[in-house]
């Protein structure tokens, strides 16, 4: 698989009813989409001048923090020591952040912020930047697993990983006529994955226990939550990719927090939910009022 396709972007786009018609008939990304749109701040790639600081969709900060947080951040001072040494035409990476495994939890994140430094150039020096980058990381004890290897025409992806930082490494092979070939690093650091992991492990759990799927191989990211109208009820939503984070395989996993605190997974989606799948009185009052699909119109759960 390309790496454009499995780390690009899903922007979500709803436009009245006409969207909600092509719902319904499987296009868009079902009822779910709807109230997380209206939360869900989009993916931004921040510009500083320095390493590029790339918040993913959810998350605030203010200048002042995002520098604390640089200077605190194991990722940010290598970013910075390697990308000087690029060769070719800075630019925007053209990937999202990497999935990372740290620490006890064992399932993939991604985490909440990045840095990031890629350049555009010839393929030779698309190799020389290449092996500038894997050289500076070997110096550092990291060790390499391998995602794609890699060819002349191949797209090469690996992960790089040692105690405080995880990095995703990649080159882009042309697919314009200029023969151009990105050549980029992203790298977070291992305790904010922590943090990030932390925080889904409910959810991963309820989805685990509901689903008897192993979760080892797979990727969590993009949490959403709300609360419902019900007092004492939420929900939420989890993208969940397929077997070794393939994005293109993902879907979104429902889940529902009753009064006692617990989170309960209660489906996966790809679509608008029949309203009839809200059965009972916790799926009531946790989805009240969430679109739903019935008898080929929308409607909402309660109505």
């Amino acid at each position: 698989m390309r790496m454009q396709e499995r780390w690009g972007k899903t922007p979500i786009i709803i436009v009245g009813s006409v969207v909600a018609t092509l719902l319904l008939v499987g296009a868009g990304a079902g009822g779910y989409w709807y109230w997380q749109a209206q939360q869900a701040d989009e993916e931004a790639s921040v510009s500083r001048g320095g390493p590029t600081v790339i918040p993913l969709a959810g998350t605030e900060q203010t200048d002042t923090e995002t520098e604390i947080k640089d200077e605190k951040s194991a990722a940010n001072t290598l970013v910075s020591l390697v990308k000087p040494q690029l060769l070719g035409k800075e630019k925007q990476p053209s990937v999202s952040g990497p999935f990372g495994k740290v620490g006890e939890n064992n399932f993939f994140v991604r985490n909440d912020t990045y840095y990031g430094a890629a350049v555009e150039g010839t393929s030779e020096q698309a190799a020389q930047t290449l092996a500038l980058i894997k050289k500076q990381l070997m110096l550092d004890k990291y060790k390499e697993t391998i995602r794609q290897k890699g060819s002349t025409t191949q797209s090469y992806e690996a992960l790089f990983v040692n105690d405080t930082v995880l990095c995703l490494v990649y080159d882009i092979k042309p697919t314009r006529n200029d023969g151009k070939t990105e050549v980029g690093m992203l790298c977070a650091d291992a305790e904010q994955f922590k943090e990030t992991a932390n925080i889904y492990e409910p959810y991963v759990t309820a989805y685990k226990d509901a689903s008897k799927l192993d979760v080892a191989n797979r990727g969590f990211y993009d949490l959403k939550t709300a609360e419902s109208p019900v007092p004492g009820y939420r929900r939420a939503s989890l993208r969940i990719t397929g077997e070794n984070q393939d994005t293109q395989s993902g879907y979104l996993g429902v889940f529902y927090q009753t009064p006692d605190g617990v989170w309960k997974y209660f489906t996966s989606s790809q679509g608008m939910v029949a309203c009839s799948k809200y059965q009972g009185t916790e799926l009531q009052n946790a989805f009240k009022d969430e679109p739903c699909e019935k008898a080929g119109e929308v409607s909402k759960v309660g109505s």
